[in-house]
Protein backbone atom coordinates (compact mmCIF):
# COMPACT_ATOMS: atom_id res chain seq x y z
CA UNK A 1 0.00 0.00 0.00
CA UNK A 2 3.02 2.33 0.74
CA UNK A 3 4.93 1.95 -2.64
CA UNK A 4 1.02 2.51 -4.15
CA UNK A 5 0.83 5.81 -2.17
CA UNK A 6 4.07 6.97 -3.23
CA UNK A 7 3.47 6.21 -7.02
CA UNK A 8 0.12 7.93 -6.72
CA UNK A 9 1.29 11.33 -7.47
CA UNK A 10 3.82 10.09 -10.23
CA UNK A 11 0.69 7.94 -12.30
CA UNK A 12 -1.87 11.24 -11.78
CA UNK A 13 0.94 13.55 -12.73
CA UNK A 14 1.25 10.86 -15.72
CA UNK A 15 -2.67 10.30 -16.60
CA UNK A 16 -2.77 14.69 -16.45
CA UNK A 17 -0.70 14.91 -19.25
CA UNK A 18 -2.23 12.37 -21.43
CA UNK A 19 -5.46 14.31 -20.78
CA UNK A 20 -3.98 17.42 -22.02
CA UNK A 21 -2.37 16.00 -24.47
CA UNK A 22 -5.38 14.21 -25.64
CA UNK A 23 -7.68 17.43 -25.49
CA UNK A 24 -4.75 19.43 -27.16
CA UNK A 25 -4.94 16.59 -29.83
CA UNK A 26 -8.96 17.26 -30.15
CA UNK A 27 -8.43 21.11 -30.24
CA UNK A 28 -5.91 20.89 -33.32
CA UNK A 29 -8.23 18.47 -35.40
CA UNK A 30 -12.03 20.70 -34.89
CA UNK A 31 -9.78 23.92 -35.50
CA UNK A 32 -8.59 22.03 -38.99
CA UNK A 33 -12.06 20.71 -39.59
CA UNK A 34 -13.58 24.35 -38.98
CA UNK A 35 -10.88 26.43 -41.10
CA UNK A 36 -11.42 23.32 -44.06
CA UNK A 37 -15.13 24.03 -43.60
CA UNK A 38 -14.99 28.20 -43.86
CA UNK A 39 -12.75 27.65 -46.94
CA UNK A 40 -15.70 25.80 -48.69
CA UNK A 41 -17.63 28.31 -47.19
CA UNK A 42 -15.72 31.11 -48.73
CA UNK A 43 -15.50 29.65 -52.18
CA UNK A 44 -19.30 28.89 -52.31
CA UNK A 45 -20.49 32.31 -50.94
CA UNK A 46 -17.91 34.05 -53.84
CA UNK A 47 -19.21 31.81 -56.40
CA UNK A 48 -23.06 33.33 -55.00
CA UNK A 49 -21.60 36.94 -54.74
CA UNK A 50 -20.62 36.76 -58.36
CA UNK A 51 -23.21 35.11 -59.96
CA UNK A 52 -25.49 37.83 -58.51
CA UNK A 53 -23.27 40.66 -59.59
CA UNK A 54 -23.64 39.44 -62.97
CA UNK A 55 -26.96 39.42 -63.20
CA UNK A 56 -27.08 43.54 -62.08
CA UNK A 57 -24.24 44.21 -64.19
CA UNK A 58 -26.27 42.53 -66.83
CA UNK A 59 -29.76 44.33 -65.84
CA UNK A 60 -27.72 47.65 -65.72
CA UNK A 61 -26.31 47.21 -69.35
CA UNK A 62 -29.41 45.74 -70.91
CA UNK A 63 -31.05 49.24 -69.21
CA UNK A 64 -28.14 51.62 -70.74
CA UNK A 65 -28.99 50.06 -74.12
CA UNK A 66 -32.38 50.03 -73.72
CA UNK A 67 -32.24 54.02 -72.76
CA UNK A 68 -30.18 54.86 -75.66
CA UNK A 69 -32.46 52.48 -78.15
CA UNK A 70 -35.27 54.65 -76.76
CA UNK A 71 -33.78 57.85 -77.12
CA UNK A 72 -33.12 57.15 -81.05
CA UNK A 73 -29.26 56.87 -80.53
CA UNK A 74 -27.51 53.83 -82.73
CA UNK A 75 -26.60 51.62 -79.87
CA UNK A 76 -25.10 49.07 -81.99
CA UNK A 77 -22.08 51.39 -83.36
CA UNK A 78 -19.65 54.47 -82.37
CA UNK A 79 -19.64 55.72 -79.04
CA UNK A 80 -22.60 54.05 -77.55
CA UNK A 81 -21.18 51.09 -78.40
CA UNK A 82 -17.72 51.48 -77.16
CA UNK A 83 -19.83 52.62 -74.16
CA UNK A 84 -21.48 49.40 -73.52
CA UNK A 85 -18.46 47.05 -74.26
CA UNK A 86 -16.45 49.34 -71.65
CA UNK A 87 -19.06 48.62 -69.22
CA UNK A 88 -19.58 44.98 -70.04
CA UNK A 89 -15.46 44.86 -69.59
CA UNK A 90 -15.67 46.64 -66.22
CA UNK A 91 -18.26 44.26 -64.58
CA UNK A 92 -16.36 40.86 -65.92
CA UNK A 93 -13.50 42.85 -64.09
CA UNK A 94 -15.25 43.08 -61.18
CA UNK A 95 -17.11 39.71 -61.12
CA UNK A 96 -13.62 38.11 -61.13
CA UNK A 97 -12.26 40.22 -58.60
CA UNK A 98 -15.32 38.89 -56.22
CA UNK A 99 -13.98 35.82 -57.70
CA UNK A 100 -10.37 36.18 -56.82
CA UNK A 101 -11.93 37.62 -53.32
CA UNK A 102 -13.42 34.14 -52.88
CA UNK A 103 -10.29 32.07 -53.78
CA UNK A 104 -7.82 34.04 -51.50
CA UNK A 105 -10.20 33.95 -48.62
CA UNK A 106 -10.57 30.17 -49.31
CA UNK A 107 -6.73 29.80 -49.29
CA UNK A 108 -6.32 31.31 -46.00
CA UNK A 109 -8.52 29.48 -44.86
CA UNK A 110 -7.31 25.94 -45.71
CA UNK A 111 -3.69 27.32 -44.52
CA UNK A 112 -5.02 27.55 -41.15
CA UNK A 113 -6.20 24.20 -41.91
CA UNK A 114 -2.84 22.56 -42.42
CA UNK A 115 -1.15 24.68 -40.03
CA UNK A 116 -3.62 23.46 -37.19
CA UNK A 117 -2.81 19.54 -38.18
CA UNK A 118 0.64 19.90 -38.86
CA UNK A 119 0.84 21.30 -34.94
CA UNK A 120 -0.60 17.44 -34.19
CA UNK A 121 2.48 15.55 -34.63
CA UNK A 122 4.10 18.51 -32.49
CA UNK A 123 1.48 17.89 -29.83
CA UNK A 124 1.88 13.89 -29.16
CA UNK A 125 5.65 14.11 -29.26
CA UNK A 126 5.42 16.58 -26.40
CA UNK A 127 2.84 14.89 -24.67
CA UNK A 128 5.23 11.60 -24.71
CA UNK A 129 8.19 13.89 -23.58
CA UNK A 130 5.98 15.14 -20.76
CA UNK A 131 4.61 12.19 -19.74
CA UNK A 132 8.19 10.41 -19.64
CA UNK A 133 9.78 13.48 -17.51
CA UNK A 134 7.07 13.21 -15.04
CA UNK A 135 7.29 9.37 -14.52
CA UNK A 136 11.31 9.84 -14.55
CA UNK A 137 10.77 12.88 -12.12
CA UNK A 138 8.84 10.83 -10.01
CA UNK A 139 11.23 8.12 -9.68
CA UNK A 140 14.03 7.41 -7.16
CA UNK A 141 17.18 7.21 -8.70
CA UNK A 142 20.14 5.35 -6.99
CA UNK A 143 22.24 8.63 -7.00
CA UNK A 144 19.23 10.23 -4.86
CA UNK A 145 19.44 7.06 -2.30
CA UNK A 146 23.49 7.83 -1.82
CA UNK A 147 22.69 11.52 -1.32
CA UNK A 148 20.37 10.49 1.40
CA UNK A 149 22.79 7.96 2.81
CA UNK A 150 25.17 10.20 3.13
CA UNK A 151 23.06 12.77 4.97
CA UNK A 152 22.77 10.01 7.68
CA UNK A 153 26.19 9.60 8.38
CA UNK A 154 27.43 10.31 11.60
CA UNK A 155 28.59 13.86 12.08
CA UNK A 156 32.38 12.28 13.38
CA UNK A 157 32.80 11.23 9.94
Amino acid sequence: MASFAAALPMILSTVGTVVSTISSIQSARQESANADFQAKLATQRAAVDERNYRRKAAFVLSKQEAIGAGSGVDVSSGSPLTMTLDSAFQAEMDALNIRAGGQAQSKAYKMAARQARGQIPGLVIGGLAKAGGSIFSQMKSPLNNKVTDYQKLPSWY
